[in-house]
């Protein structure tokens, strides 16, 4: 599949090292989950993007949720493009047109930093910036015992990083 996904761009010139995966959440045509994202057949109604067992809210989820695989995986940054997208207002269980998606969206936004995003997507820029600012510092605490995770932030605050 890493082939795949480098071999068109890298046919038409472009440097592997420029090549950025979008996992395309939101994405049309529909891609099915296993074992990645690797083909599918067009699914209609709440399985438009996934497969008879994922509707397309949770499919865009999983991909979130998933991300520091898929980097893993294929071994390239990954870019996330979430803002205001259709699958957000499912979550939020309540009818809400893109304009009253900007918490959804943000949160969206820091968790797929927190899951590995190297870069993200959006319409809400300002708000987006600083919670991708906190979830960047969250993520160097990950897994890590609370002393270093003490020692990466005072080192990220106090690099006076603004």
């Amino acid at each position: 599949m890493r082939e795949s996904l480098g071999g068109i761009a890298l046919s038409n010139g472009i440097n592997e090292d420029g090549i950025v995966i979008d996992p395309g959440v939101g994405a049309w045509p529909p891609l099915s989950m296993d074992p990645i994202f690797t083909g599918g057949e067009p699914l209609r109604g709440d399985y438009i993007r996934g497969d008879s067992t994922y509707p397309w809210y949770s499919w865009d989820s999983i991909i979130i949720m998933n991300i520091n695989r898929i980097r893993n995986e294929l071994n390239r940054p990954v870019l996330v493009g979430i803002s205001r997208k259709s699958f957000l207002e499912r979550l939020m269980r309540r009818r809400a047109p893109p304009e009253e998606r900007l918490f959804a969206s943000v949160s969206a936004e820091a968790i797929a930093v927190l899951m590995g995003a190297d870069a993200v997507r959006t319409h809400n820029v300002n708000e987006s910036r600083d919670a991708i600012r906190v979830a960047e510092a969250l993520r160097l605490c990950l897994n890590k015992e609370s002393s270093m995770c003490n020692d990466e932030l005072i080192k990220l605050v106090g690099a006076g990083n603004r």
